[in-house]
Formats: C-alpha cells, structure tokens, sequence
C-alpha cells in the first residue's frame, strides 16, 4: 500500500523539489520587487542552488506547485473518464438515430400563410409513436396559429394526388412499348432488305450510281430515326414505375414543397 502510494506521488515530490530550490534561488536575491527578483533569477539560472532549501516559504512554494500539478493532472484525467463514458453511453443506445419514423412528408410541407416550414412534433410513450402533431412555429409566435390536418389525412391526399398524376402500370407500359419496339423493329429489317435490293440493282448495272446513293441516305436516315424511337422507347419504359406506397424517395422525386392551411393542402411545387 506504501509503495503503491509513494509510486503515484514521487512525480509531484519532483515538482515540489523544483518549486522548492526555485522559491530559495528567487530570495537569495535582494532588492527590487517580485518581479525584479524573478526576471533576475531566470537570467542567472545557471547559478541555482540544486539541494532543497529548509526555510519555511521556500517549502510552502514547493507544497503549493506539487498540489497545483496534481490537481491539473486529475482534472485532465476525470474528463477523459468522461469523454470515454460518454462514447460508450452513445454506442450502447445509438445516440442520433431516430427510434421512431418521422412522416415522409416531413420535410417538404410549407405554411401556406407565411411559407415557413411547418414542423412535424413526434409523441411517443417511451415504447412506441403514438402521434405527430403539424404545426406552424412562426404563426404561433404570432398567436396566428389555426389547425392543421392530421398528418395521416395528409399523407393519403398527398398519395392519392401523385398516384393519380404519376402512378404508372410498369407492366402495361412495358407491354405497349415492347409492341412499339418490336414494329421499329421489323421497319429496321425491311429497310435492311430494301438497302441489298437496291445494291444488286447497282451492281448489275439496273440503276445509277447516283440514285443508289440518294436511295442509301434516304434507307440511312430512316434506319436512325427508328433507332432514337427505340432508344427513346428503352428510356420512357426505364423512367416508368408503380407508385404503391408513400415513401421519402417518392416524394422527394416529385415533390419540390406543399403548402398546406387548416383547409388543408392548398397547393402543390413539383420537381
């Protein structure tokens, strides 16, 4: 226990020697003020007096240096213990992720009044959402403040509107346009034969070299044509999809802002 003890001290026995012969070597001058004496004894450092002094006020400096560094040192040391607790407290309960979901409208609703975000207070019991009440903060403030839909009311309007708008049978899209590719398609061909044709038709002397040229431009340009409307075809059946739930991503794809008043929405920025 004793040697445990003096192990952990010896360091501030070392600051409480140094603070010791500093104290004595800063008195042994005379004349002037603290800070003469001071300045005095940092220029003549080189002449300090290296065994402990005796006198009482050289022993109190040395006292006091040791506890001020000790004191330093466990200050230093309880905050680390803090800062480690701390991360070990948001790694157990996952500190910044959300443990209810939020509406998926939350952030994209304006007050139609004002134009100020309309904020999406979640209440829960401790084990699960029980509410999410809107509200204007900005007309609150100004004692402005009028009810405003329940954010289920909201959301089904909301999806109802774009499934209306946007909503898309991939199925069906994909079958209308694979007949329109499949008939390009079958164009291609014919123009691909009607190209040979007029080849052997040149070749054997039929038709000139002139009018077989304007035929093959004419063959070519149409032969693009029906590409871009096949490539445009691939892309619309791409972009095409089902709306058949109400998610962030979907609105964010088709939603710039909502505006909404006690009436409910009002109004409606696409992307």
């Amino acid at each position: 226990m004793k040697k445990a003890f003096l192990k952990k001290n010896i360091p501030y026995l070392a600051f409480f020697y140094l603070g010791d012969i500093f104290s004595h070597h800063i008195n042994s001058y005379v004349g002037g003020d603290l800070i003469d004496r001071l300045f005095q004894a940092v220029i003549e450092i080189e002449t300090i007096r290296l065994y402990p002094s005796l006198v009482p006020k050289d022993l109190l400096v040395g006292f006091i240096l040791a506890i001020l560094i000790k004191f330093i040192i466990y200050s230093k040391g309880k905050n680390a213990n803090n800062i480690i607790k701390s991360r070990k407290r948001n790694k157990m309960f996952k500190w910044g992720e959300r443990k209810y979901e939020n509406s998926p409208l939350a952030t994209f609703v304006r007050c139609n009044k004002c134009g100020y975000k309309i904020r999406f207070g979640i209440s829960s019991n401790g084990k699960e959402l029980v509410s999410i009440n809107l509200y204007c903060y900005h007309c609150r403030m100004l004692e402005q403040e009028e009810k405003l839909p329940h954010h289920k009311e909201l959301e089904k309007e909301v999806f109802k509107i774009l499934k209306d708008k946007f909503h898309t049978d991939k199925t069906e899209k994909k079958k209308l346009l694979d007949e329109q590719k499949e008939l390009y398609d079958k164009k291609n061909d014919q123009l691909l034969k009607k190209k040979m044709i007029e080849f052997e038709n040149y070749k054997f002397g039929k038709i000139s070299r002139e009018d077989f040229m304007e035929i093959k431009n004419q063959i070519q340009e149409s032969e693009e044509e029906n590409k871009e409307r096949i490539e445009a075809i691939d892309e619309e059946l791409k972009q095409a999809g089902n709306i058949d739930s109400l998610t962030k991503e979907i609105v964010e794809k088709y939603i710039d802002r909502i505006y909404i008043s006690g009436k409910g929405i009002e109004r409606i920025e696409y992307q």
